[in-house]
């Protein structure tokens, strides 16, 4: 199984950190490029940038879309990591880097849908891969059953697991990694 880490402006964290009502979240991405990482169901970490260097939540990708803002508001609202939508529009001008009215609300953003997010409080936080590099400004593929990846996904399972309202899937996912993939056994006779 692999999983993303994508770096991940602190303002989005912060609002939606404190929204645990929202299943499903808009990670939303300034250039609209495509998304191909993932397969629907596999986990997207949330890697708080510098000067944070921490996990600061998770969840499952659902599926990409290219959409203009204005319809990514629509779809999304609030589960953008915004109050409104001239919030988004001043946060992705930022985030680009461009102050242009490039389209205004009609200009294009990647939206990568993430079901089931869960948010991690400051003390909470979960270390980055060792090998990540403060560079780093796009995402990097993981694979969660060895090496960092699989540290990542086990402390944020746990970390998952131990909130109040832990959501069946972390619970299922942690117990898998405790005790292994099913299995058919053939009892042995006499």
């Amino acid at each position: 199984m692999r999983g993303v880490v994508a770096p991940t402006d602190q303002g989005w964290y912060e609002f939606l950190l404190g929204r645990p009502e929202l299943g499903e979240v808009n990670f939303w991405r300034p250039g609209g490029s495509g998304f191909a990482a993932l397969s629907p169901g596999e986990p997207f970490f949330f890697k708080l940038k510098s000067p944070h260097h921490a996990i600061g939540g998770f969840g499952l990708f659902a599926r990409f879309a290219r959409l203009p803002m204005w319809r990514a508001w629509d779809v999304f609202g609030q589960a953008n990591g915004t109050r409104d939508e001239w919030a988004l529009m001043r946060r992705l001008e930022r985030l680009s880097g461009d102050t242009r009215p490039a389209g205004g609300m009609n200009r294009v953003i990647g939206c990568v849908a993430i079901t089931e997010p869960v948010f991690f409080a400051p003390d909470e936080w979960v270390d980055p891969p060792a090998d990540w590099k403060p560079q780093t400004q796009s995402l990097r593929v993981y694979d969660l059953q060895r090496g960092e990846g699989l540290r990542v996904w086990r402390d944020c399972l746990e970390r998952a697991a131990a909130q109040r309202a832990a959501l069946d899937w972390t619970l299922e996912a942690l117990d898998r990694e405790r005790t292994g993939r099913p299995q058919l056994i053939l009892p042995r006779l006499g």
